[in-house]
């Protein structure tokens, strides 16, 4: 073998290298994008289960009472309604992903608003039921250390008697 040979040979290597290093760059990216993305999904979810299962009066509470956890209250204020991003009630919530809770620098910031509306109508024979709409918007930095924001929502239909 000569020694152009050789150096042809670590370049194609090189060039080889970098594409698979970039491909595992950007996986490891989305897999981080991904992993936000569930766990905000869960945490809203798991928000409209609790709206969905208490007591049907409590829904005209404000602050509604919910759990962020088991045993940890975490009561949910109520925007008034029209939807209005002017009149809209932010809870601001900071999700500990990494089970560090001596460091808030590394919780996913999490943005929840609900509304509540009434649909009854007796003279559509149409009995109690209320509109739960559930806006949350979280946020995080990627490994470049450029922000991303993503707005969702949930809806769903309660009515006095629960179905499950």
């Amino acid at each position: 073998m000569s020694l152009l040979e050789v150096l042809i040979g670590m370049g194609v290597l090189a060039i080889i290298s970098a594409g698979i290093l970039a491909s595992l760059i950007q996986s490891r990216r989305l897999t981080e994008g991904s992993i936000y993305q569930n766990t905000a999904v869960a945490v809203a979810q798991g928000y409209i289960e609790q709206l969905k299962n208490m007591e049907f009066d409590q829904l005209d509470l404000n602050p509604i009472p919910t759990l962020l956890d088991q045993g940890s209250p975490d009561s949910l204020s109520v925007s008034p309604l029209p939807i209005s991003t002017s009149t809209q009630v932010v809870n601001r919530r900071y999700i500990d992903l990494n089970n560090t809770p001596d460091n808030p620098n590394d919780d996913m910031p999490m943005d929840i608003v609900v509304y509540i509306k009434d649909l009854s109508n007796p003279t559509a024979k149409v009995g109690e039921c209320k509109l739960i709409t559930l806006i949350y918007t979280w946020e995080f930095a990627d490994s470049n250390g450029a922000k991303r924001r993503y707005t969702n929502t949930i809806t769903s239909i309660r009515s006095r008697v629960p179905t499950f």
